[in-house]
C-alpha cells in the first residue's frame, strides 16, 4: 500500500477536525470534499481503514467516520472484512449524533448502498437489517428532541393514515437509512425484525422530504412508503399497507414510475385479497 493513498485519509481527517461541524470552514471545505469523495483504495486494507477510523473524534467528525466506515464496507471481499467493517457500523448506531447528519445526505446515501451491497453478495440481510433499524431508531428519537415532538403515531384510529403521512411539523426526517431499512427488513423476511421496524420506523410521522437532495426526494418518498406496506403486509396488516401504497401517488407527476407501477400491481393484489374490489388510484 503506498503512502501517498493511507495520507489521503490523513487528509480527510484533518480536513475535519480544522472544519467542525456548524462553521463556515465546514461548509466550505469539508461538505464538498465529501460530496465529491472517492475512496482512494483499490482494495480492503484494515490497516489504512482501521487507522482512519481510529483516528477520527466522533463528536466532530461523524460524517468523515460514516464515510470511511462506508468505504470500509463496500472494499469487503470476505466474512472477516465485513465483521471488521460492522464494528464501525456499531459505533455510528450507538455514539454517533446522527441527526446532525442529515445535512450531507449524501454520505448517509453511500452507506446506505454499501450496506444494501454487504446484505446482498452475502445474503445477510438480517444482520443489515437488524443494524439500520438500530441506526433509524436512534435518528428518530434525536431528530424528535431537537423539535420537541413525540416520535409516536396515534396508533389505529380512523386519522390513521393522517398521523403516519409527512407532516411538516414533525422533527423526524426522511433520509435513505430510513428507505434502506425497510427495503431490508422485506428481504430478512423475519416476523420480529417486521415487528420492530414497523414500531420503530413506519409508525413514526415523518416530515416530508427531510434534506435529501432534490433529485432524489420524490424517488426516496415513493420507495419509503413502498416498502413499507410490504412490510405492514407481512404482519398482516392490509389496510395499512394500502394506505402506505396510496401516498405513493401523494406526489404530483407527468408519468408514472416503475415504482409507482409497482404499487398499483400491490394495490389491486391486496384489494381483491381484503375486499374482492379492485384498488382506485387516489
Amino acid at each position: 500500500m503506498s503512502t501517498e493513498r493511507a495520507l489521503t485519509y490523513e487528509n480527510l481527517v484533518s480536513t475535519a477536525q480544522a472544519a467542525p461541524a456548524g462553521t463556515q470552514a465546514f461548509q466550505s471545505t469539508l461538505v464538498p470534499l465529501l460530496k465529491n469523495w472517492r475512496t482512494p483504495l483499490g482494495a480492503f486494507h484494515a490497516q489504512v481503514l482501521g487507522n482512519a477510523l481510529d483516528a477520527v473524534d466522533l463528536q466532530t467528525a461523524a460524517l468523515v467516520f460514516m464515510q470511511i466506515t462506508a468505504d470500509a464496507l463496500n472494499l469487503a471481499t470476505t466474512a472477516e472484512h465485513v465483521d471488521m467493517a460492522f464494528i464501525a457500523v456499531t459505533r455510528i448506531s450507538r455514539e454517533v449524533d446522527l441527526a446532525q447528519l442529515a445535512g450531507c445526505p449524501e454520505v448517509m446515501l453511500r452507506l446506505a448502498q454499501a450496506l444494501e451491497r454487504v446484505g446482498r453478495e452475502t445474503q445477510g440481510h438480517v444482520r443489515v437489517c437488524e443494524a439500520l433499524v438500530e441506526m433509524v431508531g436512534r435518528i428518530n428519537t434525536q431528530m424528535a428532541a431537537t423539535r420537541g415532538q413525540p416520535t409516536k403515531a396515534k396508533g389505529k384510529s380512523a386519522s390513521r393514515a393522517e398521523s403516519l403521512a409527512a407532516n411538516s411539523n414533525q422533527g423526524v426526517r426522511l433520509t435513505p437509512l430510513h428507505t434502506e431499512c425497510l427495503k431490508q427488513c422485506v428481504l430478512a423476511r423475519r416476523r420480529e425484525l417486521h415487528q420492530r421496524v414497523m414500531r420503530d420506523v413506519v409508525q413514526v410521522r415523518l416530515d416530508a422530504f427531510g434534506d435529501l437532495t432534490a433529485q432524489s426526494r420524490a424517488r426516496a418518498f415513493m420507495e419509503y412508503h413502498l416498502y413499507a406496506g410490504m412490510v405492514c403486509v407481512g404482519l398482516d396488516d392490509l389496510e395499512l399497507a394500502q394506505q402506505m401504497w396510496h401516498l405513493v401517488f401523494a406526489l404530483p407527476a407527468r408519468h408514472a414510475s416503475m415504482i409507482q407501477v409497482i404499487a398499483y400491481k400491490r394495490l389491486l393484489i391486496v384489494g381483491l385479497a381484503a375486499n374482492g374490489q379492485k384498488a382506485r388510484l387516489p
